[in-house]
């Protein structure tokens, strides 16, 4: 449980802690982690005891409109972390958290199914986890993170989330004061409410979608509910420095050092878990660092944290953004409103930030969609092109490397086909892919994907023969 020195005004825990990602577990042997290990993971149990006052807020949104499952851990975003269900701990309003005999009259009273909460908590008696994914998995039901509120002043959030058959869920367990005499609780709900960009209507647009692509209308109906998120634009941008040529595991490792060097320390868990090598105590939870925080780092001092040549690129981009106004730069391009009604790409917020160190355009458009609200922006990487070729023009791929050119066709296809939430379509599409949403498929969808992999690779590899045969003529 974490240390509250005291409440504040609002009943919000908060501690006394020194200013120091996410998730750094406190180990009390110096025999090193076994990162194998299922002990360092978050467990519902460690969190239900912090912040108890603070209950379980419902946002009244149904899941065609949001699901928390197919949003969170889908690629656009790393700091949320999955929360480990080892004991009955759902909470409604003021209300205690609910015993087991309570299931069936809150179920009734909620139109919540008995089924999603008797099958997901584990048992209390086991703290075995199945083999996580990277990308997360599509019956996940809690998370744990951290959301910056405020750059001026600095203002951090810790909450965990919860998916139900009916709707998501919210609790507060850490809060910096605010100035505002806004209740906490109502600040916070309008605050996702604009995090998960709720004011935009997700159900008509799959509907409008579904209408110019059957596949995606196929998809629609098993994979509801994915949304872009609105993040902070400091974080996405220097967070995708870190995601060329690197894996989510390791780009989560090393936005978690980051954290825990130049961040804030916000709030301590107890966890109290044992193996036969490393006794965990604690696991401490860290904001992302502000541009004034990061103004200690150095080049030195990030390629000690395992960044290799992206640090270059983090000192150079911050001085730039700190040169250009800092994070008002961004939000100013957050403002930028494109022509809507025209299919060919703005590139003027893509333009802005390819003049970053290391900000190529699938980075800026990654940071365009997923911050700056530039909801036609696409991400183009091989396994959208991918997509682009299987799925909408077969030319697109076959023996084209992706050049300037082949990156605004792909992003165009898309476009042409979705309109100015085209990006968004993306997404969806785009969680389709992943090999951990893959159950969640129509069968017949499933050996579709994998056929035209095994062709497509028989082709790279007819044309790589190819290739080498006539390299040995010459």
């Amino acid at each position: 449980m974490i240390s509250v020195e005291k409440e504040t005004k609002h009943s919000l825990a908060t501690t006394k802690m020194n200013p120091v990602d996410i998730l750094t577990p406190n180990r009390q042997s110096k025999i090193p982690k076994d990162t194998n290990s299922n002990n360092n993971h978050v467990l519902s149990s460690d969190i239900s005891k912090i912040a108890p006052m603070n209950p379980w807020v419902d946002l009244n949104i149904p899941p065609c409109e949001l699901r928390l499952s197919a949003t969170l851990t889908t690629g656009q975003c790393f700091h949320w972390i999955v929360v480990d269900q080892d004991e009955l701990d759902v909470q409604y309003s003021n209300e205690p958290c609910m015993q087991t005999s309570d299931i069936d009259e809150k179920a009734n009273n909620s139109k919540m199914s008995t089924d999603h909460i008797q099958s997901s908590p584990l048992s209390t008696s086991s703290l075995t986890r199945k083999k996580p994914s990277a990308w997360g998995t599509f019956d996940e039901t809690q998370w744990l993170g951290v959301l910056r509120i405020s750059h001026d002043p600095d203002q951090c959030l810790v909450l965990t989330l919860m998916e139900t058959p009916s709707s998501s869920w919210f609790r507060i367990l850490y809060m910096d004061p605010m100035e505002s005499k806004q209740n906490p609780t109502d600040f916070v709900s309008e605050f996702l409410r604009s995090y998960f960009q709720l004011h935009t209507h997700l159900d008509p647009l799959y509907n409008y979608w579904s209408t110019a692509d059957t596949r995606l209308k196929r998809i629609a109906e098993v994979i509801p509910g994915v949304r872009v998120l609105q993040q902070d634009p400091l974080e996405c941008l220097f967070s995708f420095l870190f995601s060329s040529n690197n894996n989510i595991p390791r780009i989560t490792k090393l936005l978690a050092d980051i954290r825990r060097t130049l961040g804030r320390k916000l709030l301590q868990i107890e966890l109290h878990r044992h193996t036969d090598t490393v006794s965990y105590s604690s696991m401490d939870i860290y904001s992302f660092p502000t541009l004034s925080q990061w103004s200690t780092a150095t080049e030195q001092s990030l390629r000690d944290l395992g960044l290799g040549y992206r640090a270059k690129y983090l000192i150079q981009s911050r001085d730039l953004l700190s040169q250009l106004g800092g994070v008002e730069f961004l939000f100013h391009l957050r403002k930028y409103n494109y022509n809507k009604t025209c299919h060919d790409y703005d590139s003027y917020v893509q333009d802005q930030l390819t003049q970053f160190s290391g900000v190529g355009k699938k980075v800026a458009d990654c940071v365009a969609l997923f911050s700056l609200d530039q909801t036609n922006a696409i991400p183009v990487d091989v396994h959208v092109q991918d997509i682009a070729s299987r799925d909408y023009d077969s030319t697109i791929l076959f023996g084209k490397s992706l050049t300037p050119t082949v990156y605004k066709q792909v992003g165009d296809l898309f476009r042409i086909r979705f309109g100015p939430f085209a990006g968004w379509a993306h997404s969806v599409l785009f969680v389709a892919e992943l090999p951990s949403f893959r159950n969640a498929l129509p069968m017949d969808m499933i050996e579709e994907m994998d056929q035209w992999r095994k062709l497509e690779k028989e082709k790279k590899n007819t044309l790589k023969e190819k290739k080498r045969k006539n390299k040995e003529v010459n």
